[in-house]
């Protein structure tokens, strides 16, 4: 297939900042080095949400932070294993800051028309909208979807989207 994919894990060291400090980045580069342009590719993320004793722990998805997350079906996660929470158990939440750039049309796209109503689907929780910049639309989170397999959960976000020649798609 000819396609590079460079990945970069990285975080802060914000102690007062609980937020940062408990946020681990991703950012992918993906590069089609072959002379083939790829239709309906699809991209997706797998993520294994375990919140400590893992078979009590439910996943859902908000459309509009472009986020999935992962949360504790009861108020005490486990039954007393070491590894489980116990009370006050966390959830965990993926968010897709900035997905797919959209292909090139030389214009910004607008997010909303005259009257405020929405204008396509892309821009309900991606970025660049409307902003007066042309071409740097990109996708957000469009499908969220969980495999459920006895005893596991495992989690995909995906999204359709053209790789023309040699352009980054992050």
């Amino acid at each position: 297939m000819k396609i590079e994919i460079h990945g970069m894990a990285y975080a802060f060291d914000l102690p007062s900042d609980s937020a940062f400090n408990n946020t681990i980045f991703l950012n992918y580069k993906i590069f089609n080095r072959s002379q083939r342009t790829y239709y309906n590719t699809y991209l997706g993320i797998f993520t294994d949400l375990d919140i400590g004793y893992a078979y009590d722990d439910y996943v859902g998805c908000d459309v509009y932070r472009s986020s999935y997350f992962g949360y504790n079906g009861r108020p005490v996660d486990g039954t007393g294993q070491v590894y489980a929470y116990g009370n006050h158990p966390p959830a965990q939440s993926v968010t897709v800051l900035a997905g797919p750039s959209l292909n090139p049309t030389g214009v910004d796209r607008p997010k909303v028309d005259n009257s405020g109503h929405q204008l396509c689907n892309e821009s309900i929780n991606g970025t660049g909208f409307g902003d007066g910049i042309p071409d740097n639309e990109r996708l957000g989170m469009t499908s969220f979807v969980y495999l459920t397999i006895p005893l596991q959960v495992f989690l995909v976000i995906c999204w359709i989207h053209p790789m023309p020649h040699n352009i980054i798609i992050i």
